[in-house]
């Protein structure tokens, strides 16, 4: 939208401070982000960044989680916080009227959490059962073990809530060390959005956290590498879920809105390709996606569908069918502006809106150090031609770098699998 305005700076201590101005909205998005996540753990502290972000709820040397929690409320606003595999974010949502509750209580549960004990144990049996309900929801769940398939004992396939061994051995001393050694510059940012006075929140930003120093630690990270593997990962229940992955791009990539007009056109709505065929005119499925996932250094395209073991071989071979269509005919009359029409579409209907702004703009300024305007994004996807998506198509639909989890009992996944590994495209 041309009056967007999205101000960039910087605090006195180098810590970058984003701010969105909607001056016809009534609420205020706060996030202090932390440029850490399940990546950049150990395989012996695996989901330590996820039980620190619960942690930091669980009371201050200035308020217990209680007090946290009635005085967020009595503000009409409320905490959360999400962990990510290369990021963590911390945030309020508030009135205007009551920012300043909600900088004030960030900024305390940031700086000031107490670890205590008693509520590690607490938060300890509360993980557990987080990590149980993930098990027990196959559609989500469909989504770790592909992590899984694509890039194996790479940390960046280790699953976010980490396992139940390393919840039960955390203890204080590492959740301190793990705090003092992240949460510092130059891994941290400021991020807002809302009826809010950026200069507020760049001093806001600065009284919270420019005594923080850079402690001279950097994470080390290396950039994946795609398998091609089938993978069975068996289960009880006589539902079969399918996960087939592709290499995508990076997050940074000139490529990246060539990846989300190529998925919208596949698999972007009920009239595409894959739906249309799967769901609409055989019935198959109840829903099939396809999404480009791109992180800092890597990126993919996954899809995913459930079904009976007997239909999911049909889904495979049609899902087939349809990339070898589109490669060797090419894009169809209308869908390249179908395509950018929705893509389009949900760019505008969320924007304005301070949570789902101030997200949006955490996610782009962690993983690409830059943020563009809702006008901007669009303008990138209006300028993919056909001709990049066909080149696009050529290089990263290709059937000897595709990978496929099957999440079913075993004598209904194996025969998933086997055609699976039949497909061609």
């Amino acid at each position: 939208m041309k009056d967007q305005k999205i101000i960039i700076s910087r605090t006195p201590g180098g810590i970058p401070v984003i701010v969105e101005t909607l001056p016809h909205t009534r609420s205020v998005a706060t996030a202090i982000c932390v440029g850490v996540g399940s990546r950049d753990e150990s395989l012996e502290n695996s989901g330590i960044s996820h039980f620190l972000e619960h942690m930091m709820f669980r009371g201050t040397s200035n308020r217990s989680y209680k007090e946290v929690n009635e005085t967020i409320e009595d503000a009409g606003g409320y905490l959360n916080a999400f962990t990510m595999h290369e990021l963590t974010a911390f945030y309020s949502l508030t009135m205007d009227e009551t920012t300043p509750v909600g900088m004030m209580l960030l900024e305390d549960i940031f700086n000031h959490s107490t670890m205590a004990p008693e509520h590690i144990a607490l938060e300890k049996g509360v993980i557990k059962q987080e990590l149980n309900n993930m098990i027990n929801d196959p559609d989500m769940y469909i989504r770790r073990l592909l992590m899984q398939t694509h890039f194996g004992d790479h940390p960046l396939a280790r699953p976010i809530l980490g396992r139940e061994e390393t919840v039960e051995s955390f203890e204080r001393e590492q959740l301190l060390e793990y705090h003092s050694k992240h949460y510092c510059p130059p891994h941290l940012a400021v991020v807002a959005a809302g009826n809010v006075n950026a200069e507020e929140v760049l001093d806001w930003a600065s009284r919270a956290l420019d005594h923080k120093t850079d402690n001279g630690h950097r994470k080390e990270r290396t950039a994946p590498s795609h398998r091609s593997s089938i993978d069975i990962y068996p289960r009880n229940g006589e539902h079969t879920y399918v996960g087939i992955g592709l290499p995508g791009v990076e997050a940074g990539s000139d490529l990246a809105p060539v990846a989300d007009v190529m998925c919208t056109i596949l698999n972007g709505g009920s009239s595409s390709r894959l739906n249309h065929k799967i769901r609409e005119e055989e019935g198959l499925v109840y829903s099939i996606t396809t999404t480009p996932i791109p992180y800092k250094d890597v990126g993919t395209i996954d899809t995913y569908f459930s079904t009976t073991s007997e239909r999911a071989e049909r889904v495979l071979d049609l899902f087939a069918q349809e990339l070898k269509r589109f490669k060797e005919e090419g894009i169809r009359p209308g869908e390249m502006e179908r395509a950018k029409r929705v893509i389009k579409g949900a760019l505008y209907r969320v924007y304005g809106q301070p949570r789902d702004d101030m997200r949006t703009m955490i996610y782009s300024f962690m993983m690409t150090g830059k943020v563009r305007t809702v006008d901007e994004m669009v303008s990138r996807i209006e300028a993919v031609s056909e001709e990049q998506v066909m080149s696009f198509a050529d290089s990263q639909l290709n059937r000897g770098m595709m990978c496929a989890a099957v999440h079913a009992a075993k004598e209904k996944a194996e025969p998933v699998a086997i055609k699976a590994a039949s497909i061609d495209f």
